[in-house]
């Protein structure tokens, strides 16, 4: 009965002490931050930085559907090449019987000069069908090319790079800067080791 008791006991003192420490990380972490870090601009926040990582980001996005259409339309391709491999295994199937019927009723000498007329007939039309394809493959890719979103991605970001390269020349010269970023590391620091240290100690009394 005494041991049932003490362990009761312990175990409210965990919680009250749990939620206590829980209101405590609960308030670090909403205090406001220190007057030099919300004094501080940090580079990717300038405004003409920003605006370059935005159109990098838009860029990004749409190279990346584009990679997934292309990738979902060569699956397609793949599964369309396989069914027409396929129907065309079993065309030569069926033509090979055709071949030996024909041999059994006309003969093999008037069976092949058949044959070699239909071939004759068939790559004639296949020579004008490939021609068409041709001109319009040649004109849909001129057509993508100017649409293509992968190629305006590595554009901008050739671009980007000059652009930026820049802006931290400019961000790097400023009056102060390396005593500015050593203050806002070690303002950050001390923040964070704070809420740090109420979580892990939250986590040592519930265990």
């Amino acid at each position: 009965n005494f041991l049932r008791k003490w362990c009761l006991r312990t175990e409210k003192l965990r919680e009250a002490m749990a939620q206590q420490m829980a209101e405590e990380a609960s308030h670090a972490e909403g205090q406001e931050l220190p007057q030099v870090i919300q004094d501080f601009t940090p580079f990717a926040k300038v405004p003409e930085v920003s605006i370059i990582f935005e159109r990098a980001d838009a860029c990004s996005s749409a190279a990346a559907k584009q990679i997934l259409n292309e990738k979902a339309s060569e699956l397609k391709a793949r599964c369309t090449s396989r069914q027409e491999k396929k129907k065309q295994m079993e065309k030569d199937l069926e033509a090979e019987h055709i071949r030996r019927a024909e041999e059994m009723i006309m003969g093999k000498s008037a069976a092949r000069e058949s044959r070699e007329k239909e071939k004759s007939k068939a790559s004639k039309q296949y020579s004008a069908s490939t021609l068409g394809g041709s001109v319009i493959s040649a004109f849909s890719h001129h057509h993508d090319s100017a649409h293509d979103e992968i190629f305006k991605f590595r554009t901008e970001v050739s671009e980007a790079k000059d652009k930026l390269a820049v802006h931290i020349d400019v961000f790097c010269s400023r009056k102060n800067i390396i005593k500015t970023c050593d203050a806002v590391m070690a303002a950050s620091s001390s923040g964070f080791e704070g809420v740090y240290l109420a979580v892990w100690n939250l986590i040592v009394l519930v265990e």
